[in-house]
């Protein structure tokens, strides 16, 4: 393991250990020609096993790095270092889709519907952008999916076990994680030259059956046996844990099929299956109206309580004097949702507890619009729940019950963060 103050290729100079990862160790380190923080990928020593393993290695490193999707992480560069392999990589910082999931189920939640459907077709087009470049990722995974802090744009992430699919079928063992891996892509006799999209799109049904559950469909403390449950055993009804989902039980039964021609042939086929089942519309507004002011700094308040959003947005313009800000607010998220189509705002600052659409439901609207990552957003409540909102990327939050010379400070510290100035 290489220890922080390394260096690797000269030029990356190793910040910290940030975790361990299919095929090898993720570091951050600092890029210092572009002075900028990145994630390099160490892959472990495959040269011994894999016949002109760099060779392939180096060729697929640039295919990869060709793919640019805004929900796949990006690919800078490749190389060697000491003998090890390396990829260097977008810094996507932020909670994974696997902390998220266990985090509302320790609650006693489940990710709300109409995110998890979002979340899941933004996974579901970076994995047809990685299919479509000839590729399949074969390790797909709510720990391989990042909701990126600020934004809450999906992120798939980990790209050690990508390769073309040419490559892929002429492998002779099975590749990554037993809980999500499809029947062709495990076992002792692994059928290879099946191997391709619709191995992902099978790790993308146990995903979701993860995300809407709180579980994969098979779990057993043995990989060994999770493999034979996958080979052998039809997949449990997704409700048998989720009563109320019953209407997908038919989507993720097709596609969680052991033969993979009865399969959707494509990630967004399914997802567009499951909201098609669920009933769920994406419900964004229209983007029509004015264009949004130039050179202004445009902050929503969305809360139902008058006192305190007057309050709220005399601290906000007190915080942001040194820029030209313009405040406005609303009493609902049905209201917001209509408003940020025609005012854009760079900040938003949620109520959580709202009649009607609640602010996890306003946000997670939000987030689906075409512009809604770029919003930064401060929750504001009486109670403790930041937790809820981990899945929508958000990492900034208010109480209610705090001074106004604490609010006004907290929304500097706003301002410094995101650099509105």
């Amino acid at each position: 393991m290489l220890a922080a103050g390394s260096r690797i290729d000269g030029r990356y100079h190793v910040v910290r250990f940030l975790g361990r990862g299919a095929m090898g160790s993720v570091l951050l380190a600092r890029d210092e020609n572009l002075d900028r923080l990145v994630a390099i990928k160490l892959i472990g020593d495959l040269a011994a096993t894999v016949p002109d393993f760099e060779a392939r290695f180096r060729r697929e490193a640039a295919a990869l790095a060709a793919i640019r999707h805004p929900n796949v992480v990006q690919v800078y560069a490749a190389g060697r270092h000491e003998g090890t392999m390396f990829f260097v990589m977008e810094l996507v910082e932020g909670r994974d889709l696997d902390w998220i999931v266990n985090e509302h189920a320790s609650n006693g939640a489940s990710v709300p519907l109409p995110r998890a459907l979002t979340i899941l077709e933004q996974v579901a087009s970076g994995l047809h952008a990685i299919h479509l470049a000839g590729f399949v990722h074969r390790d797909v995974k709510p720990a391989n999916v990042v909701i990126e802090e600020a934004t809450g744009r999906p992120v798939v992430v980990d790209l050690g076990l990508a390769a073309s699919i040419q490559e892929a079928r002429h492998e002779e063992r099975g590749v990554g994680t037993p809980a999500y891996a499809a029947p062709e892509q495990v076992g002792d006799t692994i059928d290879a030259t099946k191997l391709g999209p619709r191995a992902d799109v099978y790790a993308l049904a146990c995903t979701a059956f993860e995300v809407f559950a709180g579980r994969p469909p098979f779990v057993a403390n043995d990989a060994d046996v999770v493999v034979f449950l996958h080979l052998t055993k039809a997949p449990p009804l997704l409700s048998q844990l989720r009563p109320d989902l019953v209407a997908l039980d038919g989507v993720l039964a097709r596609a969680l099929e052991k033969d993979p021609g009865r399969r959707f042939a494509t990630a967004p086929e399914l997802v567009s299956a499951l909201r098609e089942a669920s009933g769920v519309r994406d419900e964004a507004p229209s983007l029509v109206g004015r264009p949004p002011l130039a050179d202004v700094l445009r902050v929503l308040v969305v809360d139902d309580d008058e006192d305190f959003t007057k309050l709220i947005s005399t601290c906000a313009r007190i915080a942001f004097r040194d820029a030209k800000v313009e405040v406005e607010s609303v009493t609902s998220g049905a209201a917001a949702l209509e408003r940020v189509s025609t005012l854009r705002p760079h900040l938003l600052l949620l109520d959580y507890q709202m009649p009607g659409l609640n602010g996890i439901e306003t946000l997670s609207r939000l987030r689906a619009l075409p512009f809604g990552d770029a919003v930064r957003v401060v929750v504001v409540s009486a109670h403790q729940q930041q937790w809820r909102f981990s899945v929508l990327g958000v990492n900034d939050f208010i109480l209610k019950g705090d001074s106004p010379a604490a609010l006004t400070q907290s929304l500097r510290a706003v301002r410094d963060k995101y650099g509105f100035q």
